[in-house]
């Protein structure tokens, strides 16, 4: 939910604090991760100690037969089996849980590549930036070459493209049923704050959920200002002249905040006139937009929640 402009001494209410995106408009985007134009070798990277075999894997003198490549027209294909194993072999090689089976995640793509499965492609372009597996990351390009007939190049920084090609286009693709709980169970293995963040965000969010990406940083990883003290305008001395402000009246109080002070924190939660507000700063493009702190007459304050949508702060 957008706030209104400042200028027009309005305020607008939230319904919902994971969903308030700063009205930046910025083309730009988010400053990308940094990432190296290549990835290792599988060989740098040590190989798990195998586990010793049971006895049913002793009784078995043959090997499985190879199954049958499924359409994703065939009532036996179900995208969500190759979508969990993308999912969790991509997981177990970047967050080292379990044991490390980057083959799992292959499998996964190349059932999805074989059945044509479009609805993959959300899958793989938001988990692409996090693979630390050559083998895996140069199957998840081959699969999403294919799927879109696209192509934006083959290494983890040519991400973004991919990421925001996929978002104008997404109609044709839209991820299966259950895409939004992998994905917000993926990011918990980031930092288990992002479990109660996202909570319910996949039946509640006005906004796409493919569109919600990790900005870089942990839930108040940028601490938002709370009640900072304010100075008479004559004593800001450390201000020059044309240095901008973000000004906020209300009820016959005036308050300027300092970009220079906001640019750090990018939030700040204080009482105005009485009544609580969140201002919010977007780096990108310089505008602020102050939010009522209150909703159905609770009092509520907010700060900086790690994710990005559009290139907007998620609060």
């Amino acid at each position: 939910m957008r706030g209104r402009p400042l200028h027009q001494a309005l305020f607008s209410f939230v319904a919902a604090a994971l969903v308030c995106a700063v009205a930046c408009g910025s083309s730009e985007g988010p400053p990308p991760l940094q990432f190296d134009t290549a990835l290792p070798p599988d060989s740098d990277f040590a190989t798990p100690t195998p586990m010793p075999p049971d006895d049913s894997q002793l009784a078995a003198t043959e090997p499985s037969p190879t199954p049958t490549p499924l359409s994703v027209d065939s009532p036996d294909y179900d995208p969500i089996l190759p979508m969990s194993k993308i999912f969790q072999g991509i997981s177990r090689t970047a967050f080292g849980r379990f044991t490390l089976n980057e083959d799992l995640a292959i499998d996964g793509l190349r059932e999805a590549r074989a059945a044509g499965d479009k609805s993959m492609a959300p899958v793989i372009v938001t988990l692409m930036r996090f693979i630390n597996r050559q083998s895996v990351f140069d199957e998840a390009v081959l699969t999403i070459r294919e799927l879109t007939g696209q192509d934006f190049g083959g290494t983890p920084t040519d991400w973004p493209e991919w990421f925001e090609w996929l978002g104008k286009n997404l109609d044709g693709y839209r991820p299966p049923d259950g895409y939004a709980q992998l994905k917000r169970r993926f990011f918990t293995d980031i930092h288990p704050l992002f479990e109660v963040l996202l909570d319910g965000y996949e039946e509640n969010s006005r906004i796409e959920p493919f569109e919600i990406e990790w900005g870089g940083v942990s839930p108040d990883g940028i601490p938002p200002l709370e009640n900072p003290p304010s100075i008479p305008a004559d004593q800001a001395d450390y201000l020059a002249d044309h240095e901008r402000v973000f000004g906020v009246s209300i009820d016959g109080e005036h308050r300027a905040y300092p970009l220079r002070i906001m640019n750090p924190h990018e939030m700040a939660n204080d009482v105005l006139g009485g009544e609580p507000i969140s201002l919010a700063y977007c780096t990108l493009c310089g505008a602020g937009i102050a939010y009522s702190g209150k909703f159905d007459d609770i009092e509520t304050t907010f700060g900086t929640s790690g994710f990005l949508y559009r290139s907007n702060k998620l609060m």
